[in-house]
């Protein structure tokens, strides 16, 4: 169950990182 957690909270961290980086640069 942790590790199920913690790799679902890796993915997320980097879906935000990105998404946060993607319209700036697509604007």
């Amino acid at each position: 169950m942790i590790k199920t957690m913690w790799k679902k909270i890796t993915s997320q961290d980097v879906d935000v990182s990105n998404s946060t980086v993607v319209p700036p640069v697509d604007k």
